[in-house]
C-alpha cells in the first residue's frame, strides 16, 4: 500500500506543470521609458570618474536633466543587483549615458547596470523628449 501511495505522489509530482523558478513568467526587460516613469531623476552626461573599481560610485558631468534636480556633477552609487533580463551595462570613463536614478538612503542618487544605465544615442535622448519635453540644464 505504501509502494502503491509513493508512486501515485510521484506520478502527480512529475506530471504537474513545472514553474519557472523565476519570481514573473514571461517578463520582458524594461524599456528606457518604462524605467524613467518610476524613478526620481533622469538625467544625461559623461562619465568623469569611476570609484571602486568599476563597482561603488560613479562621478558624473551633467548635461541635461529630465526628471527631478541635479547639479552639473554628481556622483551616482551603483547598486549592483542581479541582472535578469539584460547583459549589465559596463561604465567606462567618457562614455556618455541616460541615468535614470532613484534616491538612495542619505539623499544621494543610485543605480544599477541593469536598467539604470542607457547610451545617450539620438534615438533614446529623443523618447524621453517625447515623455517629459526638452531637457534643462543642471542647476
Amino acid at each position: 500500500m505504501k509502494f502503491l501511495v509513493g508512486c501515485l505522489m510521484l506520478t502527480f509530482v512529475l506530471a504537474a506543470p513545472h514553474r519557472s523558478a523565476e519570481a514573473c513568467t514571461g517578463c520582458r526587460a524594461p524599456t528606457l521609458t518604462s524605467s524613467a516613469r518610476f524613478v526620481d531623476t533622469v538625467f544625461s552626461g559623461t562619465i568623469a570618474n569611476i570609484g571602486g573599481g568599476g563597482r561603488g560610485e560613479l562621478t558624473v558631468t551633467v548635461d541635461g536633466v529630465w526628471k527631478g534636480t541635479v547639479g552639473a556633477t554628481v556622483v551616482v552609487t551603483i547598486a549592483d543587483r542581479g541582472c535578469k533580463f539584460v547583459a549589465p551595462i559596463k561604465p567606462r570613463t567618457g562614455r556618455a549615458f541616460v541615468f535614470t536614478a532613484r534616491t538612495a538612503g542619505g539623499g544621494g542618487l543610485a543605480v544599477d547596470r541593469c536598467n539604470s544605465l542607457w547610451p545617450a544615442t539620438h534615438k533614446n535622448r529623443a523618447s524621453l523628449v517625447r515623455m517629459f519635453g526638452a531637457h534643462r540644464p543642471p542647476s
